[in-house]
């Protein structure tokens, strides 16, 4: 429709709100509508009519810095720390092993990045496939990765963070998210699980203990506020309890490493440097400083630091410790990778070091026990149908498919049903059922 206003009228300009200067003695630009005039705050459209922005109140941000490859000599590295979770830590000293398959993960998300794809690119076959599955969020330069498309300009969501990369590709469950209910959660309650989530490193020397904070954050026990507990360790909102713990533990690991009076308490006493070392072997950090903690571990039998490597799918690691130091991998070695739910770990013990899928651990638990009561359907299916397991062992007078009912994995449950329909329990020449207990 035609203006109604004058030819010589001057249009608002389009855009954000800007002052002019006015000559002296001048009675300045003439004044907009009147909605434009009264907004202290906001933008104007197309229209002319101006929109308040509204604050917001969003989840604490991950933030990562850039990378920094370094070349695995077999020694500590002294390059600036990562900076994997903003809530998590934001002083650590760390270096990562930049091998060429983050190499090439991070020249793809450069050309996702440039194409400016936006966030629902996350949801492209492309992305999902090619990038994030291969991210591992157990290990520190992968996450790095991972918070990088995050914090490149909204690329990744917290919702994307959390319900695709977390949930749907590497099979995290609701309650791995122990802030996702904040809201509706006491101030006492959201304490006490923050405090479980953080690391507690106990010194074997001594009585007490120490718990690690995040830099810059205080204690949840000196805040008084949900919105205040919030502010400092929202992240454990849209990041898995377990992933946030080893995170930053891992990170206060590289830190003792390089510090000379920590190194001299693990010198004298080699179980000090044995717990740093997994810490360490969790989250895959640098070589070097695994290296060096296996080093001053002493007479450790590296069962615990295997079991680590094994469960967050590290098989580098454990090649150091196997090769290095003598490390021995075994039947707990392979249940570790099933309740993990790392299918190529357990192909790789089972085929380089022939350790019997079917072989039951010191607490007499078969690798399909663990993948069910850990809810990896994934991992039943490729021990049952890769390996032919047992599905009918029973401990504690129930079988796999009775774990499954029992905690309520649907999923698993199902499986299980069909592949015990498929595959019916052995009979001795007398017709009775041939099934293995626990002694």
């Amino acid at each position: 429709m035609p203006s109604t206003r004058s030819s010589n009228a001057k249009k608002a300009p389009a855009g954000r709100i800007q002052a002019t200067d006015a000559p002296r003695g001048s009675k300045g630009p003439k004044k907009g509508p009147k909605k434009a005039r009264k907004a202290k705050t906001g933008t104007v459209d197309a229209a002319g009519s101006a929109r308040k922005v509204l604050p917001t109140t969003a989840a604490p941000a991950l933030q990562a810095p850039a990378l920094e490859p370094r070349v695995d000599d077999g020694t500590p590295s002294s390059s600036p720390a990562l900076d994997v979770v903003n809530t998590i830590s934001t002083t650590a000293t760390a270096s990562t092993t930049a091998t060429a398959s983050t190499a090439a993960t991070s020249s793809t998300l450069a050309t996702l990045v440039a194409s400016h794809a936006g966030e629902d690119a996350i949801f492209c076959k492309l992305i999902r496939d090619k990038v994030l599955a291969h991210l591992n969020p157990w290990k520190l330069h992968d996450l790095q990765c991972v918070l990088e498309m995050r914090c490149y300009g909204g690329l990744l969501s917290d919702v994307d963070l959390k319900e695709v990369y977390f949930q749907r590709l590497w099979g995290f469950q609701e309650e791995d998210f122990v802030l996702q209910e904040w809201l509706y959660m006491s101030v006492e309650e959201m304490r006490r699980v923050i405090m479980e989530a953080m690391p507690f490193f106990r010194a074997h020397t001594r009585v007490e203990g120490e718990y690690v904070f995040p830099m810059d954050i205080s204690s949840p026990l000196s805040m008084q506020a949900k919105y205040e507990l919030y502010r400092g360790y929202g992240a454990l909102s849209y990041v898995p309890v377990k992933v946030y713990t080893k995170s930053l533990g891992s990170t206060a690991v590289l830190q003792r490493a390089k510090n000379p009076a920590k190194v001299k308490v693990m010198e004298r006493d080699w179980r000090e440097a044995y717990a740093d070392l997994k810490w360490a072997c969790g989250m895959n950090v640098d070589h070097g400083v695994i290296r060096k903690l296996a080093g001053l571990s002493g007479p450790a039998d590296f069962v615990s630091a295997m079991d680590e490597a094994a469960r967050c799918s590290h098989i580098d690691v454990m090649e150091i410790l196997v090769k290095e130091f003598n490390g021995r991998v075994d039947i707990g070695t392979l249940s570790r990778a099933a309740e993990g739910g790392h299918n190529d770990v357990i192909d790789y013990i089972v085929e380089k070091y022939g350790v019997d899928p079917n072989g039951l651990n010191k607490e007499g638990w078969t690798p399909l026990q663990w993948a069910t009561m850990c809810n990896k359907p994934h991992t039943i299916r490729h021990l049952v149908e890769k390996y032919d397991v047992d599905l009918y062992y029973v401990k504690f007078g129930r079988n796999c498919l009775q774990d499954a009912s029992r905690r309520g994995f649907a999923e698993c449950a199902n499986l299980l049903r069909r592949y015990m329909e498929e595959r019916p329990v052995p009979l001795d020449p007398q017709g009775r059922p041939i099934i293995r207990e626990e002694v």
